[in-house]
């Protein structure tokens, strides 16, 4: 898993210190990678769910999700 994210950068503006890094599902989550590979599953079904995500920093991680589910803090913001 830490070499995958070595090997991959925010998809949105390109962060490249794995510490910082989520996988960000973008369809039919069945449960996070982390919690995946935490649970002694096999390779094969964790890069199943990797393969349904992109990488995203944790702040872009954060905005686009607060984006998608319209969070009400996107209303505080200054226009």
């Amino acid at each position: 898993m830490f070499d995958y994210l070595r090997n991959h950068s925010c998809a949105d503006c390109g962060e490249s210190d794995t510490l910082l890094l989520d996988f960000d599902h973008l369809r039919d989550k069945r449960a996070s990678v982390k919690r995946l590979a935490r649970g002694g599953l096999s390779w094969d079904v964790v890069e199943a769910e990797i393969g349904k995500c992109e990488v995203r920093c944790a702040n872009c991680h954060r905005r686009r999700t607060a984006v998608q589910l319209g969070a009400y803090r996107l209303k505080m913001r200054p226009q």
